[in-house]
């Protein structure tokens, strides 16, 4: 009977100390389809015509009072 108490006692435990949702994820960076990690690689006509593609920058966060995705 002891042993079932402690099994208990250790699920409760594990499953109020999770973690909460951050309340926004890491930025990410849409680059036109260039790998930017090989940027210095490209030759000076690809970084060009990479240049002239749209970029975006792109994150979500939580309204803190109703825990809800907001897009942005």
């Amino acid at each position: 009977m002891q042993s079932i108490s402690l099994l208990l006692r250790a699920v409760h435990v594990s499953v109020h100390d999770l973690p909460m949702k951050p309340n926004h994820n890491k930025p990410k960076f849409y680059t036109g389809g260039v790998d930017i990690l090989r940027w210095n690689k490209l030759s000076k006509a690809e970084q060009k015509e990479a240049l002239s593609k749209e970029w975006y920058l792109y994150f979500s966060f939580r309204n803190p009072e109703t825990t809800k995705p907001l897009w942005t």
